[in-house]
């Protein structure tokens, strides 16, 4: 299951409905759960220093981690390094108010890092996601195609 979120502008104290159904493809389980951030509830997030890399996992399958950075200036990379990865993972990357900068980015043996315009001193969020294998990785970012040493 992947994970959606809507931004909308509701008023407080005015009641709303949520409506969950099935595809044609039958039933199955669902999580739903309702706050005032894009971030999904009880989500730990780490933080990112730049040129520094991080320890990930993504030992389940369908499984998220979210980390966070500040931008250091206008073209940011994000960098991966696999450890015990086989496959690949995707990465999307929301600005703080839950607006997508890079949407759904897949990363592999051939692809390494993805670069992005942003705005310097701005906070952004990034969500690594796996869907079909389970692994370790480290991840960082910086202002250069090189990765961090």
């Amino acid at each position: 299951m992947s994970d959606l979120f809507s931004s909308n502008n509701f008023s407080v104290g005015q009641e709303y409905y949520i409506k969950v159904w099935t595809g044609s493809s039958g039933g199955g389980t669902c999580q739903i759960a309702f706050n005032t951030t894009f971030i999904p509830p009880d989500t730990t997030i780490t933080q990112l220093t730049v040129n520094t890399w991080v320890d990930g996992n993504l030992l389940t399958l369908s499984s998220q981690q979210w980390f966070k950075f500040t931008a250091t200036a206008r073209t940011q990379y994000i960098h991966v390094s696999f450890s015990t990865f086989y496959s690949y993972f995707y990465i999307q990357v929301y600005d703080s108010s839950g607006d997508v900068v890079v949407n759904q980015t897949s990363f592999s043996d051939s692809t390494r890092y993805v670069s992005m315009t942003v705005t310097e001193g701005q906070e952004y969020y990034i969500r690594v996601n796996n869907y079909s294998y389970s692994g370790t990785y480290r991840i960082a970012f910086n202002t250069s195609e090189t990765p961090p040493p």
